[in-house]
């Protein structure tokens, strides 16, 4: 893997510093695939659907295991948008006086 994305000309403190930039990246990688990591997918999906990205796009990249699917990312969204309101009247209630 480091042969294939090194340059052989890189100077040799570029390439350790790629090294450790490609070590980074596999055990992020690896994390992804970790079922306790669900937050990081929703928060992919999130930044996803933020975006633009189109259902299918979301569930094609939950399928490679790096996003929750795109339902649970709308539900999420939904419930996002409805504690948002209760906590701004709540923070009105409390602040009027």
């Amino acid at each position: 893997m480091v042969n294939a994305i090194i340059p052989t000309e890189c100077s040799a403190y570029s390439i350790n510093e790629a090294k450790k930039t490609i070590v980074g990246l596999c055990y992020q990688m690896a994390g992804l695939r970790n079922k306790f990591v669900n937050q990081y997918k929703l928060e992919v999906g999130l930044y996803l659907m933020a975006s633009g990205a189109t259902w299918e796009a979301i569930d094609t990249i939950s399928s490679l295991g790096y996003s929750a699917c795109a339902k649970t990312v709308e539900e999420f969204r939904k419930k996002i948008q409805k504690e948002h309101v209760i906590k701004i009247e709540e923070n009105f209630v409390n602040h009027v006086n």
